[in-house]
């Protein structure tokens, strides 16, 4: 049986006293450690945090990109269908507005081209009725035109018929010297106007129908 010392008592004491702080240094240690751990894992976890949100912010705004850049190409889509609808539908205006253009400027010509033969034929007229030699002249010119044939019928107007046998040439004889022919009144022709019959068909001589032939071949 082992004998137990004071002295070794106390150095184990001494020893248990050493261990038991040892032991508490180490625990504190831990703890902060522990704690310096959760601090880090705590800085970690709003790090994360803001990482995500970052990331979500980024998300955002490209989806917003896309959104508009999807919105855009719809747009545009949207704008080129139209443009393809419109862009002929203008250009069959601008067609049928030049067309009606050319119809406008033909039917005024048209318009000012009657006028002008209206406003010729009166002023005709009114020289014939002034002047009847002026209308026996037309008269002849046109009986001309039945020369050489074998037989006429004219018809005048009574008052030209009147002026050419009052005429110093007395111009009836001279047209039955130009072919033989017959001198038939007619009140219904205009004074200076005439109608020439042949064997070969009728020659109308009448001012008005001679301003219409004009008026056509004008047109």
């Amino acid at each position: 049986m082992s004998v137990i010392k004071a002295e070794q008592l106390l150095r184990e004491d001494h020893d248990f006293s050493a261990v038991a702080f040892n032991f508490e240094d180490v625990t504190d240690r831990a703890q902060g450690e522990l704690a310096k751990i959760k601090q880090y894992a705590a800085k970690l976890i709003q790090e994360a945090q803001q990482e995500a949100a970052k990331i979500r912010q980024q998300a955002a705004a490209a989806g917003q990109g896309d959104a508009t850049q999807k919105a855009q190409q719809t747009l545009k889509t949207q704008v080129d269908q139209q443009a393809a609808t419109v862009v002929p539908a203008l250009q069959q205006i601008v067609k049928e507005l030049s067309e009606a253009k050319q119809v406008f400027l033909k039917e005024w010509e048209d318009a000012a081209l009657h006028v002008a033969c209206s406003i010729a034929e009166k002023i005709i007229r009114r020289e014939v009725a002034a002047r009847p030699e002026i209308g026996v002249e037309m008269i002849r010119e046109t009986i001309k035109l039945a020369s050489g044939c074998s037989e006429i019928v004219v018809h005048m107007n009574p008052a030209d018929i009147d002026a050419m046998d009052q005429g110093a040439s007395n111009s009836a004889n001279v047209l039955r010297r130009l072919s033989p022919s017959q001198i038939v009144p007619d009140p219904a022709l205009s004074r200076g106007s005439c109608r020439v019959e042949t064997q070969f068909g009728e020659i109308d001589g009448q001012i008005e129908t001679q301003l219409q032939r004009i008026e056509e071949q004008l047109k």
